[in-house]
């Protein structure tokens, strides 16, 4: 019998709190809660406010509530290299490796888990695999076949991850080769992958690049104070929320675009997630939504600013409001003042946090057929579900939710019986697999 109190497990993300992310959120709710039971490592990168270099900190984070871990904070020289999956650093990041392996020689893990290795560097699983150590694998995204992380092409479309690297257009196909050659390569050296959904894992199967045996372990949420919204009874107008970023590949803009198709203003749509001001959103939004003028992300800051000062503060309804990035524990506040949830991603979502804490409140969910809100949403029965990138049909959806009378009432009931995954199953699961990893 293994204690787990005896064992070290290190965890690699490119990311960890107060950083933001996805798979960011999912590791600190992970390793605070297993914090009790092993001893934690985390291994990451930061972002400064200046996105500069800095020299490597290495420090114990008491600061982050119930986790006791020691991080190793590496500040990455060039932005890009986080971002851009057309830079060979995004993917393999030699300068890492001295850092890493004396990390590794301190903390002596049984298990080294990684998850997202943007500019990290998949090469860092190779040197965990050399020391030793037992290795997972959490895919959190389509990161490994996919050097733009979500199969989404630049123009807006999907991609046809069946046919990948051949109908590829927005990477030199050479350097895609190069890129799957040797991520496949560091995966010979992983023992278990693990993914958050049936629908991540069937499309990586299916693009035939992931030969591995791949988990299912879901990401758990945690239960919130408030079980469900305080609306329960039928209010006007109603209040839809968007839980997000202000990303064009969130869908943002598209929904903004979509409230001001609605002719019924009996409605409100409160924007959550974004960084700067609610009078600046605003304006900026009207911008990124005129796609004839510029791409959002190409807009030098000159002609951003001559371009602002053109657009009129009415161009937006005023009962669309834009609120800064919130934390996780605010959840139970904003959702308690929201009837209905939108998801209008434009990416292909892996998962959903979102959808589930939505559900788990009682709250319907509007999604665009984005493949992991899917898993829970049925379109009529518990939240609707429209074309991606389709702006009237999101628009039609919102316009159902105010006119039908009873449409609201029937989506909650629809939710009753939904089983929400909570932190402590993810848990179980993951602890389960460790202690099968550490007694092969």
């Amino acid at each position: 019998m293994i204690n787990s109190n005896k064992i070290n497990i290190t965890a690699v993300n490119t990311l960890f709190h107060p950083d933001k992310g996805g798979a960011t959120v999912v590791c600190k709710n992970l390793y605070e809660n297993l914090s009790d039971r092993f001893k934690i490592s985390f291994f990451n990168g930061r972002i400064d406010d200046q996105n500069s270099y800095l020299h490597s900190v290495y420090y114990r984070a008491d600061r982050i509530k119930g986790l006791a871990v020691n991080i190793y904070n590496l500040f990455p020289p060039n932005i890009s290299s986080w971002i851009d999956g057309t830079m060979e650093s995004n993917y393999y990041n030699p300068s890492i490796n001295p850092v890493f392996a004396d990390f590794i020689k301190d903390q002596q893990p049984s298990i080294i888990h990684f998850h997202s290795l943007q500019w990290l560097g998949a090469q860092l699983i190779i040197l965990a695999k050399e020391s030793g150590a037992k290795t997972v694998l959490t895919m959190h995204d389509w990161w490994w076949i996919c050097p733009r992380q979500f199969l989404v092409k630049k123009d807006g479309s999907l991609c046809n991850y069946l046919d990948l690297p051949e109908s590829c257009t927005c990477i030199d196909e050479e350097f895609f080769l190069k890129r799957s050659k040797f991520l496949q390569k560091c995966l010979y050296h992983v023992d278990t992958i693990i993914v958050p959904s049936q629908t991540l894992k069937k499309s990586l199967v299916d693009s035939g690049q992931i030969k591995q045996p791949i988990v299912v372990i879901e990401n758990g949420i945690i239960f919130p104070g408030n079980a469900k919204s305080h609306r329960n009874e039928r209010h006007k107008p109603i209040v839809f929320s968007y839980l997000g970023t202000d990303s064009w590949l969130k869908g943002s803009q598209l929904l903004v675009e979509a409230a001001k198709l609605i002719e019924n203003k009996k409605f409100q749509l409160k924007m959550h997630g974004f960084p700067v001001s609610s009078d600046i959103v605003r304006k900026s939004m009207v911008l990124l939504a005129k796609k004839a003028l510029l791409h959002p992300l190409k807009a030098t800051r000159k002609v951003f600013t001559i371009l602002q000062s053109k657009i009129s503060r009415k161009s937006i309804p005023s009962q669309i409001t834009f609120h800064r990035i919130f934390e996780t524990h605010e959840l139970d506040t904003i959702l308690a003042d929201t009837d209905v949830v939108i998801i209008p991603s434009i990416q292909r979502e892996s998962y959903s946090l979102v959808a589930r804490e939505s559900l788990i409140r009682k709250i319907p969910v509007i999604t665009s057929d984005c493949g992991g809100p899917q898993e829970l949403i049925q379109n009529g029965i518990n939240g609707l579900i429209f074309p991606t990138g389709d702006t009237e049909a999101l628009a039609d959806c919102m316009k159902r939710i105010i006119s039908e009378t009873n449409l609201l009432d029937d989506l909650r009931h629809g939710i009753q019986n939904i089983k929400i995954p909570l932190i402590s199953d993810q848990v179980a699961e993951t602890e389960f697999l460790y202690f099968k990893l550490l007694n092969e």
